[in-house]
């Protein structure tokens, strides 16, 4: 078998969506362990495969799901409160800083000099706005419906991928 992003992707989505349905019905902790080292993986894996193809938004998606890995280990393992504030602004600050390596990395291609301004306009602008009650309850909501649907999202869509991957081939 071939392996490329939809292969992957599929197969890890569906071992994460498994490993929330095992932790949601057991009384083992795989959340910590398992949901942690399968995206640390995917991100390191879909790295190489964006590297090797030259494809940067694939790029771009690698080292954000690296980045997302990096706040799940540092949220369980350093005592850090999970609130709806730690994931939109850990989200908008991995996606601003990329967006400036990007940059760097190719300074004539300004679209990532434009993105990283207003992605560092937004996320000063979040946090501005979550001071006020209102705002922080739908954050806090917005992030627990998510949440809620996660498993089931997983799962599907890492069996649609893994399904559809000799189509795209």
């Amino acid at each position: 078998m071939k392996v490329n992003f939809r292969t992957l992707t599929g197969a890890m989505l569906f071992v994460a969506g498994c490993l929330q349905i095992a932790d949601i019905y057991s009384g083992i902790d795989f959340y910590e362990s398992g949901i942690i080292i399968v995206t640390a993986l995917y991100g390191i894996s879909i790295n190489y495969l964006s590297v090797k193809t030259r494809n940067r938004k694939t790029l771009l998606f690698s080292v954000f799901v690296f980045l997302v890995s990096i706040l799940m280990f540092s949220l369980n393992h350093y005592n850090i409160r999970l609130s709806a504030g730690v994931i939109i602004f850990s989200g908008l600050f991995s996606i601003t800083s990329f967006l400036l390596v990007l940059y760097i990395d190719n300074s004539e291609e300004k679209a990532f000099l434009y993105g990283f301004i207003v992605g560092a306009f937004t996320t000063a602008a979040a946090y501005y706005i979550q001071q006020f009650p209102l705002a922080h309850n739908l954050f806090v909501k917005a992030v627990g419906y998510t949440i809620k649907i996660l498993p089931a999202v997983l799962i599907a869509g890492g069996v649609g991928l893994f399904l559809k991957r000799k189509q795209y081939d």
